[in-house]
């Protein structure tokens, strides 16, 4: 029986991936105010332009949100990180530059 339910598990989790970014919102701790906030989906490397791929949208209560997270994909696709970014980190303005700024 257990193994069944890993089997399913990993069927959802593959078909998760294969979502786009605004169909992927990953629920947080419930919250009575709560906003859509990017989230690095892997690891990101300095100087690599940001794609849809590398993010996905996560519910996040506003007394837990970071100051200069964004909240829209179209506002960090195609920026550069400054610096390595951990997978499932919030993905913030302070991090980021625009193509052609040096790192």
């Amino acid at each position: 029986m257990h193994g069944r339910g890993i089997v399913e598990a990993g069927i959802a989790l593959a078909l998760w991936g294969c979502a786009s970014t605004s169909d992927r919102i990953e629920s947080g701790p419930a919250a009575e105010h709560s906003v859509t906030a990017m989230v690095a989906a892997r690891d990101l490397q300095p100087g690599i332009p940001i794609t849809e791929s590398d993010l996905y949208a996560r519910l996040v209560p506003t007394n837990y949100l970071a100051r200069g997270v964004y909240l829209d994909p179209s506002e960090v696709v195609g920026k550069l990180p400054r610096y390595r970014i951990l997978a499932h980190e919030p993905l913030r303005a302070d991090a980021m530059i625009h193509p052609g700024a040096p790192i």
